[in-house]
């Protein structure tokens, strides 16, 4: 089980390490994403290896067979994101993973290669020298897979985007921000209260409600710690 957040996609962007899962599962074969710590030439110093690193490879029954990374992501639109992924290829018999939205591989996001050999080195393209898209139907919570394609691959860091012209540089940004569950659940309940007010009038009085308590609150910390009231 990893991190319990759930990742906000920011402008058409987010920007993601790859050890700060939701979820990593086995597959039916051996294989695992395996945790690595205190390396300096990844992202957080941490990437995850799959392995063990035998030259094998899973390209039948991925969903089945292949160990999964789950990433949840709050979409703030629908549509056709690209999809940068980095990490280490040691070889050609390294270089490569599946990746796939809710739990299925799409075939616009299979085969992720074209890594450079032997360093640390971004791709967004597969096998064949295609550009890999991941394709969003709806706005909202999605979760993001990844799952092995070769063993031997290092996994340090993937980055969505809609800007098709973009391309990260070094370790790329940092991480984009998660959004904490009960702030999620309560931001919520506060939209779905508002929607169910049925006159203009009720809803203004009750957004300007909310907002009297949150300036109470706020300048209540601001007198104790001896700072102007908003």
């Amino acid at each position: 089980q990893g991190v319990d957040h759930l990742i906000e996609d920011r402008q058409g962007q987010a920007f993601i390490e790859a050890e700060n899962f939701h979820l990593n599962q086995n597959g039916t074969s051996a294989k695992t994403w395996q945790l690595n710590l205190n390396n300096s030439l990844f992202s957080g110093n941490t990437y995850l290896l799959a392995g063990p690193d035998t030259g094998s490879s899973i390209t039948t029954d991925i969903a089945l067979r292949s160990p999964r990374l789950d990433y949840k992501i709050s979409f703030s639109v629908a549509g056709t994101y690209y999809l940068w992924v980095r990490g280490y290829a040691p070889s050609s018999s390294g270089d490569s993973l599946h990746a796939g939205l809710d739990g299925i591989v799409q075939t616009s996001a299979d085969r992720i290669s074209r890594f450079t050999y032997a360093t640390q080195s971004w791709s967004t393209k597969d096998m064949d020298g295609v550009r890999v898209t991941i394709t969003v139907a709806t706005p909202g919570e999605h979760t993001l897979n990844f799952w092995m394609r070769e063993d031997g691959f290092s996994f340090d860091k993937f980055i969505l985007t809609k800007d098709a012209s973009f391309v990260p540089q070094g370790f790329g940004s940092s991480e984009s921000q998660r959004e904490l569950p009960r702030a999620r659940t309560l931001t919520r309940a506060l939209k779905d209260h508002l929607n169910a007010l049925p006159e203009l009038s009720e809803r203004q009085a009750y957004v300007q409600s909310v907002k009297d308590k949150v300036t109470r609150k706020i300048n209540e910390y601001l007198l104790k710690s001896g700072e102007d009231k908003i």
